[in-house]
Order: structure tokens, then sequence, then C-alpha cells
């Protein structure tokens, strides 16, 4: 191995942050001798935290240069020791004498016969205190054990004190990462995994429910994100929801030492209706409800790849559905109608999304966009449904909030929205409403959680007819309305002198479509 091919090692290492104490003098050791294989230890703090990496280089087949192919490390959790004394020796005092060597230098120095008078004294005042303490009760011992583990080397620690039990498990946890499997792993990124930290962030995200597809690369995403900006990260993310494209914007604040959520951003496009109409030879409305009628983005059966031909395979229904997206597209304003469906359906969904076209991703781009920013104790569906128009139980955020108290959004000319509180029906009166409904008993209780959720609720009636019901935005009634968005006229409180609603509210209940009621499999976003 030639000094430029080891600069090249050893730059990709500090780079990754693997490089450190005597590690850089260890590798240039061993390359030399040639050997097949050979393993350094290297040592990195995070604050109170430390990580002790194991890196095992190989020998490459030309025989001329290393690579690195396993990294096993072990991840050591703070250690505070709250005793003050122990066998008349001062903790606190010890503690400052052993953190103020610098411990790698010295015991590298030590196995290599090495003066080290320059920090004699010291050191034999360190061993006379710890062997004070090695000297008192059980409790006193395990004292001293615990700071020896704190401060040595672990190689120092495992020759002079590793066969001694005292619990350390407790302290420490271990994973081997083979470089097939993480080539691009870091330090920090071993740190952040193994500490908990990506695993905290991800249940966190994961309690504000965003959708699921987004969360199945979730660890990695984190990965790259607190790689990138470590203090002050921020996590986007773009999927369809009803009838809106979302982009979603969640913060990721470090506070001593540890990731939160803090207040998030909901950027929705609303898609305008799409002219339909027949062009050359396809029905783009009904091709609409044919598109609707899938799982794009969860259905594993839509697309595989053939073991005999190595080429991808469509579902036969799907390839339907692209020769018909083909045709239209034939056509110049069908090309129009092609583009916007293939956003409102194929956005988000593996394979599909690669098919949508730069100028369908400028149309997109070009619609107006209302914004809103969230608290992270409002759900990531329930800011989705308040966008929408569509208020949410107060009570099902905040715990001592007043039954009878909604939250909606209020936009401002600018298209950036508020959160406000609103008096509408209560939660016993809402649940009194739903239950008169005509439909199965075990459906009621689901229609009152979908509607103080903010949600359109769908339901079978016992007559056998889909029925949408939906709050109003100012959360005071509750509309009825069939499979083709007409209004059902319904005297919930069975009140003498009630009267339809009027014309207006008619119109605005027409405006609601059925939609996403017959999805093929998976959950839709």
């Amino acid at each position: 191995m030639d000094e430029k091919q080891l600069k090249q090692l050893m730059a990709g290492l500090d780079s990754r942050g693997f490089l450190g104490g005597t590690a850089e003098q260890d590798i240039a050791v061993y390359a030399a001798l040639g050997l097949p294989l050979f393993s350094v230890n290297v040592q990195r703090d995070f604050g109170e935290e430390r990580m002790f990496f194991k890196l095992t280089f190989e020998l490459k087949e030309d025989q001329k240069n290393y690579e690195l192919t396993n990294i096993h490390a072990k991840y050591r959790r703070p250690i505070v020791i709250d005793r003050q004394m122990a066998k008349e020796v001062d903790i606190p005092k010890l503690e400052d004498k052993m953190a103020s060597v610098e411990w790698e230098t010295y015991w590298r120095k030590v196995k290599l016969g090495l003066d080290t008078t320059d920090i004699g004294a010291k050191i034999s005042s360190i061993y006379s205190g710890l062997a004070s303490i090695l000297n008192g009760e059980v409790q006193d011992r395990e004292i001293a054990l615990l700071i020896m583990y704190k401060y040595w080397p672990e190689d120092m620690f495992n020759l002079l004190a590793g066969n001694l039990e005292f619990g350390k498990e407790a302290y420490e946890r271990s994973m081997d990462y083979r470089l097939g499997t993480y080539p691009t792993l870091t330090a920090e990124q071993a740190f952040l995994m193994m500490s908990e930290r990506i695993d905290s962030l991800e249940n966190m995200l994961m309690e504000l429910e965003i959708p699921d597809k987004l969360a199945e690369n979730l660890p990695y995403i984190l990965y790259g994100k607190l790689r990138a900006a470590p203090d002050n990260a921020e996590l986007k993310m773009d999927f369809n929801a009803e009838d809106f494209h979302i982009l979603l914007t969640i913060p990721l604040k470090k506070t001593d030492g540890w990731y939160h959520l803090h207040d998030y951003t909901i950027e929705a496009t609303a898609f305008p209706p799409i002219a339909h109409g027949i062009f050359n030879g396809v029905d783009s409305d009904k091709l609409d409800k044919k598109l609707a009628s899938i799982d794009w983005r969860n259905d594993p059966d839509l697309v595989s790849r053939s073991e005999e031909k190595g080429e991808l395979e469509f579902d036969t229904e799907v390839e339907q559905l692209e020769e018909e997206l083909f045709r239209l597209a034939l056509d110049p304003e069908g090309k129009i109608v092609a583009d916007q469906l293939r956003v409102r359906h194929f956005l988000g969904a593996p394979f599909f999304d690669s098919t949508i076209s730069d100028e369908a991703w400028d149309w997109l781009a070009s619609l107006p966009k209302k914004t809103t920013q969230f608290p992270v104790h409002i759900l990531v569906p329930q800011a989705i449904q308040m966008m929408s128009g569509r208020p949410v139980l107060a009570a099902s955020q905040e715990w001592n909030s007043p039954d009878d108290i909604w939250l909606k959004v209020n936009y401002k000319v600018t298209g950036t929205g508020n959160i406000v509180s609103i008096a509408g029906i209560s939660e016993k009166d809402l649940d009194a409403m739903v239950h008169t409904l005509p439909v199965n008993h075990y459906e009621k209780g689901k229609i009152a959680t979908g509607l103080k959720n903010g949600k359109r609720v769908y339901a079978v009636s016992t007559y056998g007819t889909l029925v949408g019901v939906e709050l109003s935005t100012d959360a005071d009634r509750l509309y009825l309305y069939n499979k083709q968005g007409k209004s059902i006229p319904f005297n919930f409180r069975l009140d003498p002198d009630w009267k339809p609603v009027d014309i207006e509210e008619k119109r605005f209940i027409a405006q609601r479509k059925v939609t996403g009621t017959n999805k093929r499999k998976g959950k839709n976003l």
C-alpha cells in the first residue's frame, strides 16, 4: 500500500469520523506489514456519551490496498456517579483528576515502554485513590470500577479490570455494521441510531400519524437529514390526500443533545376540477373513476419483476389503464387531462410517479396554495381535514377543553391560515345525532369518531344505500348526502318546526364528491 493510497484511506475515514486517538498510527503500522486483515479501535465522545468502534480492514484482491469491511460499534450512555466520599476519598476531586489525563496517550506510552514521568505524580495520586476505594465495602468497589470504566480507554480497562463484575451491561449496547449493507455509515450516524435518538424521532413522527407509506424508509431519511444539519434539520414530505397535494414540513430541533418536533407546516394545493370529455375514444371521467379504484401507493401487486426476462411486468388491469392514458395523451386536449390524472393518482406511488411529465409538474407548481402552521398536538390527518374546511373537536386535542369547542382554519387573503376556536355542537349532542342515523349500530361509533376528527364519513344505511356524513364548517350542524353528492334532508333533533337546509347549503353539499370508496388494498393517503 503506497503513501497516496494510505492518505486516501485516512481521508475517507476522517470524513466519516473514524479517526482519533492512535488509530491513524495503528493503521499505518499494520498496513506496512501487509497483513491480510487487521482491526483498530477508535473512541469518539459525544458530550457525556461515548462510542467505541472496532474497524476491520481487509486486503483487496490486488493486494495493493485495504478496504474497510466491518464496523463493530458500542454505545455507552452517560455515567453519573452521585457518591461524594468513599473510604475517605473525595470522589468529585478524583473524577477531576481522571478527566484531566489524556489516557489514550498515556496508555500508548505505557504499552511502548515510553517515558511517562511528566504525569507520574498525578497518575500515582489517582492510583492511590482508586486502590483505597477498592479495599472498601462492595459498594465502594463498584464506585472504583465505575470510575475506571468511565475514564480509561477500553483496552486499558479490559486488561486491568475487565474480569471484575460490576454490571457494565446496564450502560452499553453493541452492534455490527457490515459495509455491504451500510456503505457510507459515519460515526455520527451510528451514534444517532445506537443512542436511540433516531428511534425517538421516528416514534414521535409515527405518533404524529404521518402517512404509513412515507414512514417506510424513515430511519435512513432521518440519518441523512441530521447529518446534513445536525442542529437544525427539517423533514419535508409531499403526498396526495383527498383533493389536495400536500407538502409537509416538520422542523427537527435539538435541545440538550436530543431531538424534538416543533410546530409543523402544511402547504396544500387544491386540485381544480378536471375538464373531462371523450378524447381519442377515451372517456376521461370513466378513466378517472377506474384509476381512483386502485390504491397505487400501497398495492404491492401492481408491478413485479419477471425472473426470466428481468423486466417489469404490470397487473393486467394496470396495463389496460396505462394504454388508455397513452391514447388519451395522443389528443392535445386529452394530454392535459392525462397529465392531471397522473398527478392526482400517481404522485407518491412507487414507479408510477416517475411517469408524471415535466409539464404536469409545472402545472402542479402553478396552482394556488394555502399554508398553515400546526402545533404538534394536532395530528397530521386532522390538520389536513382542517385545511379542507372541516373542524375538529378541540377536546380530542386538548384534554381540558370544553366539549363544544372546535378548531378550524381561517384563511387570510394571502392564503396563510390561522387556527381559531369556535363554539359548536357539543360532543354529547353529536353522539346523540349520529345515534339517530339509519345505519348499523356498530357503524355509529366510527361515524362519530370520524366527525370529531374532521373527516367525511361514509356508511351503508340499513336500506343498503351509501350515505355521506359531514360536519358544517361552523361545527353547528350535520349534512347528509348520497353517492352523487345530493343533499339528504334529515331532522336529527325531531324538531316539529324543522325545515330542510336552504338552496345555498344544498349547492354546497352538491359539490361534495364521494371518492375512494372501493380501494383494492392498503390505506389511501
